[in-house]
């Protein structure tokens, strides 16, 4: 309930003591809580130390990359600029709530994280005396345990740069399916949760994918 409780529509939904809104008010495409859970998930699975240790060596053990899909609900494009009010307003409503999250940037901060790890592994593997290989990892991993600098004071546990590179992983794919433009629409629409509304967008959504990836639908019904 509380995902259905949009402003101006419904009341908040209490949890706990606690009133909740639609996701969608504050991350209307929850690509950051994707990667989070992803990096989470592999982290306990593969092993916290086991990762750190890979750091230093030939990072044989990683987090596995990642594929998005992302599902647009909203027209992020319209050849007619609407002129009347309740299409002003339906615009609105579609630029406002139309996926605004920044993939790329994700994307930038890995290749950030990926140039580090060649790094070190480069300056561990190109360094042939044995003494010397010692305390260069001794070095390096000294760098690593040292904690980032605290800007954000919500954080309640500093971080380690080896925090920071350890779970970190490629996404190697972006595919972005979206709603045709509905000129039945109305400015009210993300109040509507009537049945045949409903049902009306999860037919469109069959459709938008089967315009997308006909040879995938086509294999998944044999």
């Amino acid at each position: 309930m509380a995902s259905a409780s949009k402003p101006e529509f419904y009341d908040y939904e209490e949890i706990s003591g606690h009133k909740f809104w639609d996701g969608g008010m504050l991350s209307n495409t929850p690509i950051r809580e994707l990667i989070q859970a992803h990096k989470d998930f592999w982290e306990y699975k593969i092993g916290s130390k086991e990762l750190e240790d890979s750091i230093l060596e030939e990072a044989s053990l990683s987090v596995p990359d990642l594929e998005l899909y992302i599902v647009n609900l909203w027209h992020s494009n319209d050849d007619v600029a609407p002129s009347d009010p309740d299409g002003m307003t339906d615009r609105l409503r579609d630029i406002i709530v139309h996926d605004q999250y920044y993939v790329k940037e994700s994307i930038l901060v890995t290749h950030y994280i990926h140039l580090i790890e060649k790094l070190i592994q480069l300056g561990v593997s190109k360094n042939n005396n044995n003494n010397n290989n010692y305390e260069l990892k001794k070095e390096i991993n000294k760098i690593l345990q040292n904690y980032t600098a605290s800007i954000d004071t919500t954080e309640e546990i500093p971080k380690k740069y080896l925090d920071i590179i350890k779970a970190q992983f490629g996404i190697t794919k972006i595919e972005s399916i979206e709603r045709r433009d509905d000129h039945d629409t109305i400015s009210a629409k993300d109040g509507d949760f009537t049945s045949e509304t409903i049902n009306k967008l999860i037919k469109d959504g069959y459709e938008s994918t089967w315009r997308k990836y006909p040879s995938f639908i086509l294999h998944h019904q044999q």
